[in-house]
């Protein structure tokens, strides 16, 4: 479908006679491909045929499958390039690569930088080339791309033929044409690629072209099996113990003389086998640095807990080395975990490359926006090389921010940004986000282009006689997140975005697709992808309208006390539309080929949910404050919990409205039922797995298990006793789960970050009015026995039992846990109250999230959160 608007930087080539006094007009018949590339050609032509001439004449040309000879075909033959090439006479020539037509200085100007292209009309001849020439991918499919995007209306916005779009005319009319674009990046790419996107990665090749990057690399280059033996002194020391490490969850000892040379026998070796290496990572793994050897601690102390001081002095040896080894080898590092901030007082030799780990959501703030160049430009500024790691997730309501990219790529650009890699969620994010990841490929091609044309551009191709409508849309979806810190907290993964749309707005949105429908009446590919946009929408409005009066009644609220309005809203809501907007986005949202699979496994569907329930846990959190003060504290522990109880359930009946719907009434109960006495006993359990002990007979139940913001039920069963003995506090848990327990760490192990990712249990532990979220202690068991300590307990393990029976046929593992009530970080043996909560994590696979998260207390997101915790009273 013909563009309206045409493209800034570039002279187009379509419809341009008026501006040339011999226009070349290039028909199927009339125009030849003269082929230096290696798929670039076999791609034009297929794609030239598909569009130009139709698709039954194209398919025995697809460029993966097609056998018919090229040269022979009637429409845009091609020839490949060679000195006995003969092009037939009269014809006009498309000629791809390093061809006879691409003179020397051409040829000079491309390759002075990589990922430049060049698009020239010379009489009858258009030459098509881009750097690297000789590259199979990269370079040639950039020229072939730039040139059907611009001169032959041929664009790839999304995966699905339906989103591509085809030219008005059934031939091509270039007029004048001189274009050169200088490389602007040496790398990007973005992460997920599947065969569903194969076609649109290679079409749009800045998705897909990866010259250098920055991975979790240092459990390769120092696997125990091969080092343990001889030189144990180059892994973590723990509490004066040097720990061997199992999996990849950790880091090795950055302080260790014998460590560059271990690491650059490594180089030395990856370099014999493979000499055209042009970078090697050494990069922290998932999890942070915790060596606890005295020169590792000292650094650590001395930055604020950071480990850059150590990680760039150990890689500026090894740097040194290899600029008189190898001296075309660039090491790359991550910024990242606890070796994020530049280092101080030294310089980075400038054969290393730093992979900035950074949050493109939060550039719409400008505050932040400085903060991350600011300290990119520390990197630089020590002599380091610099390219960025970004999460780019989208969600159920769209995250439009391209002017804000395209200002960081600009800035980039001119302080000598390599790249980018790009983390993203393409399943389902290609209709209600328009053509947001289209355009980033655009910007990372050449991040000065006009972000609001590309925009146009796409409505234009799309959306026909609907495209100023559809524009209206996609602007006010980028107005409202540039405003969005002012209500919202922006996270990682697009959580709270729902919110922020207000009845008004959703009401705005809606109007605009149906005028959108009926502006495009009788056009039935717009119709289609229209509907697909209202397929997407109607989850983001069920989400909005579940969020929004929360967080309305939140921005409304002052004070400490209790939110009437916003518990008269929970209490009397007789339409679901939390149950109806997940049941929506389950069933009917995201139907195949799409998928949300990358969403659902980064929590994003939990924290939609969150959304609505979170204003639930302040309210129990506000009773139960008020409940407390009238509580006397002499009272035993027994007494004083019932008292606690009674007390918060006759405030609730205080402020229960007549027409308050009873199921909604009861789920309140239940949240404030939580707060028990934990019995105080002399002689504590063995802490061996077998729950047979005469002590836990004593101990008090913790019942009736939910799950994480929907506080609904679980099928994943829960049993759970408490008890206190001495200044330990014991926890009995019986986990039942429908499908496998996926647990790998062995107990004697007790570290990294995937701990988190098995099936386990996590406890949290604070004393009542604690202020703040980290002022706890959290630590998790897995279904192994392994277990961590994080914030007041962060790995703590004296003090700390922990025991497990699994039985894997049944799906039951058993954990008995003591943890210490006191500790050198923390002590709560003088506290009579307890804030506590179990969380299950079900983990059923490897994966970046549990399958579910079940508490004993309504869990709210996480138990982190003090109103995510019931209450413990001891004698």
């Amino acid at each position: 479908m013909h563009t309206k608007h045409l493209l800034p930087a570039l002279l187009i080539c379509l419809s341009l006679s008026v501006r040339a006094a011999d226009p070349l007009v290039l028909t199927p018949e009339n125009t030849v491909l003269l082929d230096a590339t290696t798929y670039a050609g076999k791609n034009l032509q297929y794609f030239l045929i598909k569009y130009y001439v139709g698709d039954e004449q194209a398919r025995p040309y697809d460029p993966d499958s097609g056998t018919a000879p090229r040269d022979k075909s009637p429409h845009f033959p091609l020839i490949v390039s060679s000195p006995k090439a003969v092009i037939p006479e009269g014809k006009a020539v498309l000629a791809l690569g390093a061809t006879t037509y691409l003179s020397a200085e051409d040829r000079s100007r491309l390759s002075a930088r990589t990922c430049s292209v060049l698009l020239r009309r010379q009489d009858n001849v258009v030459v098509i080339a881009g750097s690297p020439l000789d590259a199979p991918w990269t370079g040639p499919f950039a020229a072939i791309s730039l040139f059907l995007n611009r001169c032959a209306g041929i664009r790839f916005y999304a995966p699905d033929e339906l989103w591509v779009s085809r030219p008005a005319a059934k031939c091509i009319t270039i007029g004048e044409l001189d274009f050169f674009r200088a490389g602007t990046f040496a790398t990007s790419w973005l992460t997920v690629p599947s065969d569903r996107e194969k076609i649109w990665r290679r079409m749009n090749p800045s998705s897909n072209r990866m010259s250098i990057t920055a991975f979790h690399s240092f459990a390769g280059f120092f696997p125990p099996e091969r080092f343990w033996d001889t030189h144990p002194e180059i892994y973590e020391l723990r509490n004066g113990k040097r720990v061997r490490p199992q999996g990849d969850a950790w880091n090795p000892c950055l302080s260790a003389p014998v460590l560059p040379e271990i690491t650059l026998d490594e180089i030395r070796a990856r370099m014999k086998k493979n000499p055209a290496l042009s970078y090697i990572s050494l990069a922290t793994m998932d999890t942070q640095f915790h060596c606890e050897c005295e020169p590792c601690k000292a650094s650590s102390e001395k930055h604020g807990g950071q480990y850059s001081h150590l990680l760039y002095a150990y890689l500026n040896t090894v740097a040194r080395q290899c600029q008189k080894e190898f001296p075309n080898l660039t090491l790359t590092t991550l910024a990242y975990v606890n070796a994020r901030t530049p280092p101080v007082g030294m310089r980075i030799e400038p054969n290393i490359a730093v992979k900035v780990v950074t949050k493109s959501y939060r550039w719409v703030e400008p505050a932040f926006a400085e903060f991350e160049r600011n300290r990119i430009k520390q990197y630089s500024d020590l002599g380091a090389k610099w390219f960025i790691h970004d999460w780019c997730f989208s969600g159920v309501a769209p995250r439009e921010y391209t002017r804000q990219y395209a200002a960081f790529l600009q800035w980039g650009a001119q302080n000598g940004m390599l790249g980018a890699y790009i983390e993203w969620a393409p399943g389902a994010a290609w209709y209600l986000d328009g053509a947001r990841y289209w355009v980033l490929t655009q910007l990372l091609e050449d991040p000065y282009q006009d972000v609001d044309q590309l925009w146009k551009t796409y409505c234009d191709d799309m959306f026909g006689p609907a495209s100023a409508t559809l524009y209206t849309l996609f602007r006010h979806f980028a107005d409202k997140q540039v405003y969005a810190p002012h209500f919202i907290e922006l996270g990682d993964l697009p959580r709270r975005e729902p919110a922020l749309y207000s009845p008004e707005d959703l009401a705005f949105e809606r109007s605009l697709l149906e005028k959108a429908a009926k502006q495009a009446a009788g056009n039935e590919p717009v119709q289609e992808r229209l509907r697909k946009i209202q397929r997407y929408f109607r989850a983001h409005e069920l989400f909005a309208e579940a969020a929004h009066p929360v967080l309305l009644h939140e921005k409304s609220f002052s004070g400490d006390g209790l939110n009437t309005n916003l518990l008269n809203y929970y209490l009397t809501l007789k339409q679901d539309k939390l149950a109806e907007a997940i049941d929506y986005y389950l069933t009917q949202r995201t139907l195949a080929p799409d998928h949300n699979t990358v969403e659902i496994g980064l929590g994003g569907l939990s924290s939609w949910i969150d959304n609505h329930t979170r204003g639930k846990a302040k309210i129990i959190q506000s009773v139960r404050r008020q409940a407390m003060t009238s509580a006397e504290p002499a009272l035993p522990a027994a007494k004083r919990a019932k008292a606690v109880i009674e007390r918060s359930l006759q405030i609730l009946r205080e402020h229960t409205p007549a027409d308050a719907v009873s199921t909604r009434v009861a789920e309140f109960e239940s949240g404030l039922a939580k707060v028990i006495a934990i019995p105080r006993i002399n002689e504590a359990p063995a802490v061996d797995g077998d729950l047979s002990d005469k002590a836990w007979e004593t101990a008090a139940p913790l019942n009736d298990f939910a799950e994480r913001n929907t506080l609904l039920p679980s099928v994943h069963q829960t049993e759970a006793k408490v008890l206190r003995s001495g200044d330990r506090i014991f926890f009995a848990v019986t986990c039942r789960q429908r499908g496998p327990i996926h647990a790998v760490t062995p107990p004697e192990i007790g570290a990294g970050s995937r701990i988190w990712l098995e099936s386990g249990v996590e406890f949290h532990l604070a004393p009542w009015g604690a202020a703040g979220e980290k002022k706890f202690a959290q630590y998790i068991v897995t279904a192994l026995g392994a277990f961590r300590g994080f914030e007041l307990a962060a790995d703590q393990r004296e003090g700390v039992s922990a025991a497990a029976r699994r039985d894997e046929a049944s799906g039951v593992f058993v954990l008995e846990v003591a943890l210490p009530l006191k500790t050198a970080r923390y002590d709560f043996t003088s506290d009579k109250t307890l804030t506590f909560t179990l969380a299950r994590n079900v983990v059923t696979r490897p994966g970046p999230q549990p399958d579910v998260i079940i508490g004993w207390h309504p869990l709210f997101h996480t138990g982190r959160v003090p109103e995510s915790r019931g209450v413990g009273f001891f004698d």
